[in-house]
């Protein structure tokens, strides 16, 4: 059961062990519930610590951009719209919105005419743009008619790991011509990894220890999590163990032929105690799809009907801003007791649905590709208890652990992606 007072904190753990009832037959006379309160430990690594703190580089880059833009004073002399930096592949990121904020700084000193960052944004609304569109010589003459602004400059960057590349160019909105283009390579910081990992458009400057990652740009289709196809091994997941000692648990990225990306995430798991890898996303609204390409295999101990059930499963935590669990779904493979449909006292059964929480059942060892779910038709159909309007985050989970000590199960996962509709 879900309590809607609790943190999420801790709360996946807690919420998807009390999947199963049992009311006599673990361990120790411990029952499920019992098991489900471990001390958890965080091993998820700071990816960014490996790169250096100081920006000074990324300054000094960002002033060579600025000279190589604007080295032409016909350039100079026009009314320019400053558009954030996409990614080569379209996606936005919190570094791409500081280097439009950065570039915007440095063509202010310089005395040149600059459009308010609040016109840009009504007009891409308004003419229902994203900034890769303005790259198209007739999309940015209607922009230009709009904004007033008889240049644009932008660009593109990628991540190469230990280094970014910036490439810019400034357009003429009435003709659609490359005025001038600039280009640098910067060493990748510290800051500026965490910021690249970051979806939306808010960013802090480099350094601010308070930096939190915004709530996304509601862009139609695009995925909202991070590395969801686990291409970047774990990058962007938070791991989480219970009760060690207590189970063996195992992770590591496969090759995959259920999913569309070719590899997938495996975790295998024997014994009590669990292990846990989730992410959080903030969001603007619960219009959201949810899918992924998955299968799970759990088994029995020695005994069956006696000795326990591996359970693996995938958790959508719907949660307020301050991280207070409203409600969850989750996909369950598991094996089901044998004398679950009987009125047998202290057998393992899968948890009721409530108004807060709904459980849907996976046939074990069955793959599944591209399963989706829609967020807003599930609040309002099976989870009435939680109001949508009160969603401002949502925690992805993937969760395996065991009833007894001799059980187990293993669940293959990819293709993870929560999109606006």
């Amino acid at each position: 059961m879900i309590a809607r007072s609790h943190r999420r904190a801790g709360a996946l753990c807690v919420t998807a062990a009390c999947l199963l009832l049992a009311t006599g037959c673990a361990v120790r006379g411990a029952t499920v519930r019992d098991v489900a309160q471990p001390k958890a430990a965080n091993l998820t690594p700071d990816l960014c610590a490996e790169y250096p703190a100081d920006n000074s580089s990324f300054y000094q880059k960002l002033d060579e951009l600025n000279s190589g833009i604007f080295g032409n004073a016909k350039a100079a002399r026009k009314r320019i719209a400053v558009i954030d930096f996409p990614e080569l592949n379209g996606r936005s990121s919190g570094f791409g919105r500081y280097l439009s904020e950065e570039l915007v700084t440095r063509i202010g000193a310089e005395r040149i005419d600059l459009v308010e960052r609040n016109l840009l944004d009504k007009a891409l609304t308004e003419l229902k743009l994203n900034n890769t569109d303005l790259f198209n010589p007739k999309t940015a003459k209607r922009f230009g008619e709009l904004t007033g602004a008889d240049a644009l400059l932008t660009g593109t960057y990628v991540d190469m790991g230990k280094a970014v590349r910036l490439n810019s160019r400034l357009i003429d909105t009435e003709t659609g011509r490359i005025l001038s283009t600039s280009g640098v390579e910067i060493t990748t910081t510290a800051a500026m990894c965490r910021m690249l990992n970051t979806a939306g458009l808010q960013a802090a400057p480099p350094g601010d220890a308070g930096f939190k990652p915004a709530v996304a740009a509601k862009e139609r289709g695009r995925n909202l999590v991070v590395n969801g196809n686990f291409k970047n091994r774990f990058d962007g997941w938070q791991r989480i163990v219970g009760d060690e000692g207590k189970g063996s648990s195992k992770v590591e990225i496969v090759k995959y032929i259920n999913s569309n990306s070719g590899t997938a995430l495996h975790i295998r798991h024997t014994g009590e105690g669990f292990i846990q890898l989730d992410q959080v996303i903030p969001v603007a609204d619960a219009g959201l799809v949810f899918s992924a390409s998955f299968m799970g295999r759990s088994a029995e101990g020695r005994m069956r009907g006696f000795s326990g059930t591996g359970i693996s499963q995938i958790i959508i935590q719907y949660m307020d801003e301050s991280e207070h669990v409203l409600g969850q779904t989750g996909f369950v493979i598991y094996v089901k007791n044998m004398f679950a449909d009987t009125p047998l006292i202290g057998v393992p059964r899968l948890t009721a649905d409530t108004n807060t929480t709904r459980y849907v059942e996976f046939k074990n060892g069955m793959p599944y590709r591209g399963y989706k779910i829609d967020i807003s038709r599930e609040l309002e159909e099976n989870l009435i208890g939680v109001n949508p309007k009160n969603v401002k985050k949502i925690t992805i989970g993937v969760w395996c652990s065991a009833t007894r000590a001799g059980a187990a199960t293993e669940l293959w996962i990819s293709d993870i992606s929560l999109s606006y509709k």
